[in-house]
């Protein structure tokens, strides 16, 4: 992705937009997700990303993320995998630290709010996941810059 900054700039709008909704509303709307995926995939192909690499990235995210929305659709929400595949669709085979270090991030805040409620149980903690993605597509692309 180095190859466009504006397409860096329009992911990380694009991941401000889903931030700022999943904080306020706990959803992350279509518009951004479904629709930036779509853009970003058309910049990445037109940037000289190798179109099967591509296919690949967010073909296994799109998989990962869409079977975790199956099994526990209270724990992780749709709007969640479509920024994931959005992810997939700007960073290429990059995206795969970002959600690693989104989803880490992620993890950490939930024990560490256990930890100061008095161990409370993480399953009823509501985790809007999008600015820890957010931070780690962040991290991801300022170590990759």
């Amino acid at each position: 992705m180095g190859a466009f900054p504006m397409a860096e700039a329009a992911t990380c709008l694009l991941l401000g937009w889903a931030s700022a909704s999943d904080l306020r509303t706990r959803t992350i709307p279509n518009a951004c997700s479904v629709g930036g995926a779509v853009s970003m995939a058309a910049v990445s192909i037109f940037a000289d990303a190798e179109p099967v690499v591509l296919a690949w990235s967010v073909g296994l995210v799109a998989v990962f993320f869409g079977a975790a929305v199956v099994c526990r659709p209270r724990s992780l929400g749709a709007g969640d995998a479509k920024l994931a595949v959005l992810l997939a669709a700007a960073m290429g085979p990059l995206s795969v630290l970002a959600l690693l270090l989104g989803l880490a991030l992620a993890l950490a805040w939930c024990l560490a709010v256990s930890a100061v409620s008095a161990g409370g149980p993480l399953r009823q903690l509501a985790v809007p996941l999008a600015p820890f993605l957010a931070v780690g597509a962040a991290a991801t692309l300022g170590l990759a810059g």
